[in-house]
Formats: C-alpha cells, structure tokens, sequence
C-alpha cells in the first residue's frame, strides 16, 4: 500500500469541520508516513450553529492530530445548510444568491486568512452553485492532487451539494486536460461511520458496515455501487487499536468538542477505510465522438446522477434522476460513434443506465472500421450498470448501434470505455470472518485474502499466495494454532515482497474477560468526555461565547 501514495498529492473534500474523519480519519496516518502531502478542502464554514471560528480551531487541531499542517487545509467559505431547511445553494442557479440562516451570502474565512475566492479570485463569491462548483474546479486545477477523496451522496444536503459539484467539477477538469488523470475515491460519512453499526465492543476490530439511511433513494445510497465493489485499505494500529486512549481517530474526534464527536466512537473507529473508485481512463475523455441524435457531451461528463432537491434527507426520499444522453424519439436506430486518436486495445464498454426510468437499452451492436461486428443483450443490473468485455479488441474507432430499448425515453447516463491494462497487486490484507486481521483472537473462522491492484479489488485463489506459520508453509484450509501466540505471514507466490503479517492468538477465556474489562473502561471514558462537552457546549449557547 505504501507505493501508491508515497510522496503524492491527496486532496479530501469535506463539507464540515469533522468530516476529514469520516471521510479519511483513519487513512490520512498511513498518508503521512507515506510521505504524500494531504491537503484538505471544507467546503463549508460550519456556521449554521456553532461559530465558524470555534469549528475552524477543532478542525486544525484535528488534523494536526492526523498529521495534516495548518497551511494544507484550504476554505471554500460557504455557509452550511441543516437538511431540513427551506432551500439549499445547490439549487440556487445563475446568478441567484443564496442566503445562509444567518444571513450570509457570500464566501468568507472564519479567522486568519482568505478564503479560496479570493486567493485566486481576489473577491468574495456570491453563494450560488455556479460558484461552488467554479471554486471546486480551481482547488483541483490549482493543485492537481493524484488522488481526490470526496464524500458521497448521503443523506445531508450538504454532504450531497459536495458530492454532485466534486463529480460536475472532475467531469469539466478531465474534458478540459488530456494530461490529468486524478484517482477518485468517494465514500459516505453517515451510513458507514457517524450513523455506522456499533461494533467497537467485539473482541477484534471489526471492519466497515454499512447501515442503509431510513429515507435513501437505495439501499447502497448511490444507485451505481455495489457493497462487493469497494476499496478496502487496511490501517496503522494507532488508527484501529480498541484502546481509544491511544487511537488516533478518538484523538481527533475529541478535537470536535463542540460536534460532541466523540459520542460516535463506537461506529466510527473500524479497521479499515473504504471508498468506491470513480475510474477517469475513460477513452472518450480524449475522442471524438458523434451521435446520431441527443446530447453526446451527457456520455461522458462524470455525473451519474443529479437530484431535484438535495434538501429534507431525513424525511423524504431523494428525487434523483440521470443527466442522461437520451436519442431523439424518431431515432429508430440511435448511432454513438467513437473515433480515437490511435489504436486502442480495449477491454471493457460499461454502459451506465437511467435510474428514474424503467426502460433501458436492452440491445446494442458494437463494430469497428475493420470486421468486428457483435451484438450484445444488456442486462440492467442491481447496480444500473452493464459491462461488455471485448477481450483486447484492436480498433481505433468503436460504432456503438442501439437495437433495443424498452421505452422510447430509455439513454445512457455515463458511457465508459477502457482500455486493456496489465495490473499489478499493490498489497494484499488477510480477511477473517469478513474482518481484516491484525492481532486477532481466533476461533477457526474462514478467511480469505483481499487483494487491490490500482483498480479493482478482488480476493485471491489459492494458488496465488502462501501461508507461512514459524517458518513453515501451512494449508489454506484452516490454521491450526499450536501455541497461545502465533505468527502468521501471507505472501504471494509471484513477488514475496508483497505480504500480510499477523499475530494469531487462541481465542481463551482471558482475552474475552480482559476485552470486556476494555470495553467497560472505552464506555466510561466515552460517556464522561461526551457529557463534560455537551455542558460546556450549554454553558457557552447560555453565555453567547466563542
């Protein structure tokens, strides 16, 4: 794991002061001893209850906490919106100015120094969504970060303002420059962390779940994602270790004291960090493409979906629907027509279908300017995606043909064609009982071993690793543990440099005796620390202080 951000650049979107938890609380440690530069971006002020001021102090103390140094957090300088408020500037287009409850309406920095407007800007900027996306855009030009960590579609207002306009800046950014590819991970703060399972009393650490919101337009949130494909990295002990006292994520949660954050440790501190990736090697970002009919710019624009009214998300569920490509309803026979600038060896087409329409494209032909020429029955999937696999088809132009579609009004909402590439595993994590594995108390459980190559993650077969117990290859059926401790190593056959290495214990009646002793102590230190914060919180909404 140590490879792939070694000495990058990450920038994390965050809509409020205590996000950067949520979103990466747990990674940005192993960032740091990477040696990348993490830089985070709020989105928001945090000022529609607590003094912007106040959540701007946690939030440096915070990161500090991470790793993350005062001058690589960056403003945007936006009010935020509660989620059951009237409007949102999300919804606020053109020139239209929103107006905060407090009756902001443009861009401002909490204390110390300017907000993102006016370092690039030199004015501050009118709340609108044309300027929230428009700053976003310059935060990543300005920087471009090889990785951006960005929150997902939840159900706060803000949280999805932030979603949408990452995704709108990203789709304009790579339109625009050929030579910038960004990795892209998205991930929620709600149903996976603050809202997450409490889980911290098990005896080992137990990895990421997630816990659908009652009002979300899915169970998985976003319509195009399934559980099975995220990204899964494994964490530095003072991330996950259950003795909170030392746990860096706790650390930086009590930073929030005005958020009373601490209260949300038992959901929130897991043993890994999870996002779903957001490919952009997609080849039509850099082709020409022609279109029999309908919007072409729609295939390609990196937005999945948009939402009426980002607002009320803990009371109704979410009006999305897909900035689609949509034929002309007198195109009997749609044509999308790709032409690249040279030969391409392609390995897979995903067509993304509508989410608020039940029709879709049921059929397509797919040729070249050579003697390929294949159809295709498109299944629409529990993800709205459907995948085709060219198995390394040479061409420099691809003809997309649309045979089918089950209601004249069904189209594409993002089109993805991607080239075969040689991927090699970055780091393998061994996996017990649906859980990654550190110092872990055994009870024959089944495992696997959970692999990431830069893309897609997937769990190894059998013959690709080797367990190694003292020195000695063991069976991948089950370990038999001879002593009370043992050490495990996991390494794959093609390169033993790439491993996991583990302790083992025997599952005893002592360890269960001393986690639950633990477990007495962490709901003690918890419960105390939360209610001295929410009296001093009190004491300062009586007393109208900073």
């Amino acid at each position: 794991m140590r490879s792939i951000f070694s000495k990058k650049k990450i920038m994390i979107f965050a809509p409020h002061q205590d996000d950067e938890i949520n979103l990466a609380g747990g990674l940005i440690p192993s960032l740091i001893e990477c040696d990348a530069e993490v830089k985070v971006v709020y989105s928001t002020n945090g000022d529609f209850i607590t003094k912007p001021s106040t959540r701007y102090k946690e939030c440096i103390k915070s990161l500090s906490v991470l790793g993350v140094e005062k001058e690589n957090i960056i403003f945007l300088g936006y009010s935020d919106q509660y989620s059951e408020g009237v409007d949102h500037l999300y919804n606020t287009l053109g020139n239209k100015k929103w107006i905060s409850n407090k009756k902001y309406s443009k861009t401002y920095h909490p204390i110390d120094k300017k907000e993102l407007a006016i370092v690039y800007d030199n004015c501050h900027h009118i709340f609108n969504r044309e300027n929230f996306i428009k700053d976003i855009i310059y935060a990543i030009e300005s920087e471009k970060p090889d990785f951006i960590i960005s929150i997902d579609f939840d159900s706060h207002a803000d949280h999805r303002a932030l979603s949408l306009s990452v995704e709108y800046a990203i789709g304009i950014i790579m339109n625009k420059h050929n030579d910038y590819r960004p990795t892209v991970y998205k991930t929620f703060a709600y149903p996976t962390f603050y809202f997450g399972i409490n889980d911290l009393d098990s005896i080992n650490i137990e990895s990421t779940k997630f816990k659908t919101e009652k009002n979300s337009y899915c169970e998985m949130q976003n319509p195009y994602y399934l559980w099975d494909s995220r990204i899964r990295f494994p964490l530095k002990k003072e991330s996950y270790t259950k003795r909170i006292v030392f746990n860096k994520v706790f650390k930086a949660m009590n930073s929030h004291k005005s958020q009373c954050f601490v209260r949300r440790a038992f959901s929130t501190i897991n043993g890994d960090q999870i996002f779903w990736q957001r490919r952009t090697d997609n080849l039509l970002n850099e082709s020409t493409i022609t279109v029999s009919s309908g919007e072409k710019d729609k295939l390609h624009d990196f937005m999945l979906f948009e939402c009426k009214k980002v607002m009320n998300g803990n009371s109704e569920r979410p009006i999305i629907f897909s900035d689609s490509w949509i034929p002309n309803m007198n195109d009997e026979t749609p044509i999308i027509n790709v032409q690249f600038k040279d030969e391409k060896i392609i390995d897979t087409i995903n067509f993304y279908h509508q989410v608020e329409n039940d029709g879709f494209i049921s059929q397509i032909e797919i040729s070249d300017n050579n003697k390929y020429c294949k159809v295709f029955d498109l299944v629409k999937n529990k993800n709205n995606i459907s995948t085709i696999n060219l198995d390394g088809l040479k061409t420099n132009t691809i003809k997309i043909k649309i045979l089918n579609r089950t209601n004249q009004n069904a189209g594409l909402s993002e089109l993805e064609i991607f080239e075969k590439k040689i991927q090699k595993i970055k780091f393998i994590k061994l996996e017990i009982a649906g859980n990654f594995a550190y110092n872990y108390f055994y009870s024959n459980e089944k495992f696997k071993v959970y692999s990431y190559d830069g893309v897609q993650s997937r769990y190894l077969n059998d013959s690709e690793y080797e367990i190694i117990s003292d020195d000695v290859i063991i069976s991948h059926n089950s370990f038999i543990l001879k002593k009370t401790k043992n050490h495990i190593r996991i390494q794959l056959k093609s390169n033993n440099d790439i491993y996991d290495e583990i302790i083992l214990y025997k599952s005893i009646i002592t360890f269960k005796i001393s986690n639950n002793i633990l477990n007495i102590l962490n709901h003690t230190i918890i419960w105390l620390l939360y209610k001295k914060q929410l009296l001093i919180r009190k004491i300062k909404r009586l007393l109208k202080i900073n």
